[in-house]
């Protein structure tokens, strides 16, 4: 999925982040549930190091802009010092599409993990919040924890724990499936696992990040058929989709239930870099 493609109404986002004239992260996704398989998603990640000015203060104008409710700008301010990398999402929605902000506190995270060694307990990396501009639905804050330096078995274990009941079983199905081709490739350690959740609701999920694993999308074209299958979806139409990414790198696997209890697959892929223009 190409930037040009994407809905007219994320065009806001790419402005605000072309006006900070800086390299830029872009990553698309495919998530699928029970109702549908949805491809208009995208994450653009920066340094905010590089962003000149007061550079909390652009950030800050890019989510006033983007119609951040003033409860999540309260946070989200509190929490923009503590930040080395920030992130901004779309998902298209029928009625209403999704707007996300993301901190990312991981280097400083890392660097205090690496003096713990395998004593380390899970750490907090990321914040997401979410919003749907011009909706009465409410917003939503997001945590992303960490569990470092997981082995093989550390990574199992975590999942299953993540997935018990309902459709767990298959999701982790799908999930050990993947893991078994990254293994072949690199060591477990290299395979970042969080557990998402939020405290407003019952949401229970991960996201695994295969990115050092070294794959692109046809490698894992056989799990994708499996995901979909999952949730009754056409498998020769999800076919026809990844001939498209085929080439495209293979980045997270997420999965898991989402604040309504609603189980979900998420592919994350195409990673690109994009320098300023002038």
């Amino acid at each position: 999925m190409q930037i040009q493609e994407i809905d007219g109404q994320a065009l806001a986002i790419f402005q605000a982040i072309g006006d900070l004239n800086i390299r830029f992260s872009y990553e698309t996704s495919a998530k699928m549930n029970s109702a549908s398989v949805s491809d208009q998603r995208f994450l653009i990640g920066l340094k905010k190091q590089r962003i000149s000015g007061d550079p909390d203060a652009r950030l800050l104008n890019i989510c006033s802009v983007l119609g951040m409710p003033d409860d999540l700008m309260v946070q989200y301010r509190k929490e923009l010092p503590l930040a080395q990398h920030v992130h901004f999402g779309f998902e298209f929605g029928s009625e209403h599409s999704t707007f996300k902000a993301y901190l990312e506190f991981f280097d400083v995270v890392d660097s205090r993990v690496g003096s713990l060694g395998n004593s380390a307990e899970r750490q907090l990396v990321h914040r997401g919040f979410k919003w749907k501009p011009n909706s009465n639905e409410p917003a939503n804050v997001t945590s992303y924890w960490w569990f470092p330096h997981l082995s093989r078995e550390g990574i199992e274990r975590q999942l299953d724990e993540l997935l018990k009941g309902r459709e767990g079983e298959k999701i982790q199905e799908v999930a050990m499936r993947l893991l078994s081709k990254a293994y072949q490739r690199t060591a477990p350690q290299n395979l970042f696992l969080l557990e998402v959740c939020e405290e407003q609701n019952d949401r229970r999920s991960f996201d695994l990040n295969f990115y050092r694993a070294d794959l692109c999308m046809r490698d894992v074209a056989e799990v994708y058929a499996a995901a979909l299958s999952i949730h009754g979806h056409s498998t020769a139409r999800g076919m026809e989709f990844l001939s498209q990414v085929a080439r495209e790198r293979f980045g997270h696997f997420a999965g898991g239930f989402d604040r309504v209890a609603q189980s979900f697959i998420t592919f994350y892929y195409g990673l690109s870099h994009y320098e300023p223009l002038g």
